[in-house]
């Protein structure tokens, strides 16, 4: 995570190589230890570039789905409903087409996120559906795929709240053969409403992290020295996110190692 530095602890600034060489001689081998550090967080969202109600309509097509419309003002979800042979309500499908981000350079994959808003409908569990796609529009084939044969279902509750996330499964983005698009669509039995414009459209959020290039720099002014280190004894023993840099949830010669090891000017 980026760390967000306290800057009320006045700095007591000492000579740079003769803090080192007292401090390195007190901790001896611990600057071998290797540990997990804070990471640099970068977040994407991603708007849909199109979007589509899959439907069925009519006598003896309620429940095949036949038909799209492209991007309505609300997208929305239905089962079919027959009663003495006429079509009550037809089935309908909602489904979103994503680009896919690149991954930046460095970094790791730690999150995906599907954030939608529910405009109208009573709480009730439905169904995420996803397919990855090389077209950069959705049509009734695409469609189809995303029904008929998706690569990813899961389960998706949603209450009476607006605002719904959720959490897709990493593992999906990491193969090397990934598709340049993701068709993403949401069934639900009971009748659903889904905002589809806007800010309140939904969106994909990928969260990637990349290791720390300077921990230590706790005053971001591209050097690791004694001010850092009156930054980090400052907290000594005591329990800080900002300053734990192996995230032991403690501040201690672990940290210590870590930033006198990264002593010097930061890489660029």
């Amino acid at each position: 995570m980026s760390l967000s530095h306290a800057r009320f602890l006045k700095p007591t600034f000492v000579g740079n190589d003769l803090m080192k060489n007292c401090l390195v001689g007190a901790l001896g081998c611990m600057l071998m230890v290797t540990s997990p550090l804070v990471g640099e967080e970068q977040v994407i969202e991603v708007d849909p570039i199109d979007s589509v109600r899959y439907y069925s309509q009519g006598f003896g097509t309620c429940c095949s789905l036949q038909y799209i419309e492209h991007n309505p003002v609300m997208n929305s979800t239905q089962t079919c409903e027959t009663m003495g042979g006429y079509c009550m309500s037809g089935r309908r499908v909602a489904i979103w087409l994503f680009p896919v981000p690149d991954v930046p350079k460095g970094s790791e994959l730690t999150d995906v996120r599907f954030l939608v808003n529910k405009q109208s409908g009573g709480s009730g569990t439905g169904t995420i559906y996803m397919v990855d796609q090389v077209w950069d529009a959705l049509g009734s084939y695409a469609a189809s795929l995303v029904w008929g044969s998706p690569s990813h279902t899961q389960d998706a509750y949603f209450s009476s709240m607006t605002g719904h996330s959720f959490l897709m499964p990493i593992e999906h983005f990491a193969g090397p053969d990934l598709e340049p698009y993701l068709a993403v669509g949401i069934y639900r039995s009971s009748a659903m409403g889904l905002y589809n414009t806007g800010n309140m459209a939904p969106r994909l959020v990928f969260t990637f992290e990349s290791p720390d290039t300077c921990p230590g720099d706790f005053n971001d002014d591209g050097i690791v020295n004694g001010a850092d280190l009156s930054f980090l004894l400052g907290f000594w023993g005591m329990v800080n996110a900002e300053y734990d840099l192996d995230q032991s949830g403690l501040i201690d010669g672990a940290d210590l190692a870590i930033l006198l090891g990264y002593w010097g000017r930061c890489p660029r």
